[in-house]
């Protein structure tokens, strides 16, 4: 059984400290077959709470609308954060069905964090709609910046064509070259 949960969960594994100082697997390490099992388990528990979480996925969006509008915001982040990394377009879809009446701004850094990698341009789109202008710069700066070393033709042709942007934005592409 330990062994089978080795060849699934050795990936995650790998990362323990007793593992890393080990030059030729955990027996090397001085962990025990027990201390091995039960850590591999724990991984694997924590592997099914992910799956769990995506099967709830509808759930949690649900609950963390419906609460009062103080919990909402701290509610949908914590959602979008996961969201976003699992599939941007789905995630900004449900992002502009929420009630405008929520402060999202921390929802929207969230994303733009989570989906920048695969989905700059829409990262990039949703950042213009945060309220605070000192942290939609900064998420501007360092999104663009990010996308302007990865793909500068298609960074730049949005810089270009994105209405009111602020100078310090529109110059980043001087500035990262």
């Amino acid at each position: 059984h330990a062994e089978r949960m080795r060849s699934c969960l050795w990936p995650h594994a790998r990362n323990h400290p007793a593992v890393l100082q080990a030059a030729s697997g955990p027996e090397a390490a001085g962990i025990s077959p027990e201390e091995e099992t039960e850590y591999l388990r724990q991984i694997d528990e924590s592997q099914k709470e992910k799956e769990r979480a995506l099967e709830d996925l509808e759930e949690a969006k649900r609950w963390s609308t419906g609460l009062d509008e103080e919990l909402q915001s701290g509610a949908v982040e914590g959602v979008i954060s996961h969201y976003a990394s699992l599939d941007p377009v789905a995630a900004s879809n449900w992002l502009g069905s929420l009630p405008t009446t929520t402060n999202l701004d921390s929802a929207i850094r969230q994303f733009a964090w989570r989906s920048q990698r695969s989905e700059p341009e829409l990262a990039a789109d949703w950042i213009g709609q945060i309220q605070d202008s000192g942290r939609r710069d900064e998420m501007y700066n360092s999104v663009l910046s990010r996308w302007l070393r990865a793909d500068p033709f298609s960074a730049e042709q949005w810089i270009e064509t994105t209405p009111d942007l602020p100078e310090g934005v529109r110059s980043l592409p001087n500035r990262i070259r």
